[in-house]
């Protein structure tokens, strides 16, 4: 009989069974933490995740009770999310394991792992600066040209006699 091999955790298992929570669901926990008190669209903003993705991210966590939703004072039609007490648990118990796997991967690296998360905040500002203020996106919808054409960029006249 040949005997088995033993088998090494994963970061993600052991994240898994420190927090209940699936890894990706964690991190974006982190995101949500992080940002508080956050909108959807904020969210799809910085984390480059596509609306689907944030609002399922969003209906898991808040039937799990890790967050909290509010309306937006700022915006009628929107909300704010911020973790919840036992969402803070969560974050609380898993950020040893994450903190573990920086020192396991730091000796590969080129240089200390603190380079690369503050690099990787100077992208995210970077980007945050390059993308269009909402009050610029606001205005180019409001515009009067772009009122004229429907979705498929044809004047309306068009798009209603003939399907896009």
């Amino acid at each position: 009989m040949i005997p088995a091999r033993p088998t090494r955790r994963s970061a993600g298992t052991g994240l898994v069974c420190a927090t209940r929570s699936d890894p990706q669901l964690f991190s974006f926990l982190g995101w949500v933490r992080l940002l508080e008190p956050v909108t959807p669209g904020e969210l799809a903003a910085e984390t480059g995740m596509p609306a689907t993705t944030i609002r399922d991210h969003l209906r898991r966590l808040t039937e799990r009770c890790h967050i909290a939703r509010a309306p937006n004072p700022a915006d009628g039609r929107s909300y704010l999310v911020k973790p919840m007490a036992q969402g803070r648990r969560v974050m609380d118990r898993g950020r040893p394991l994450v903190g573990a796997v920086f020192e396991r991967v730091e000796p590969y690296l080129a240089r200390p792992a603190a380079e690369y998360v503050e690099r990787s905040r100077e992208l995210g500002q970077a980007l945050a600066s390059a993308r269009p203020t909402a009050e610029r996106r606001h205005a180019a919808l409001r515009s009067p040209a772009r009122a004229a054409r429907s979705s498929c960029g044809r004047p309306r006249s068009h798009a209603r006699s003939r399907a896009c």
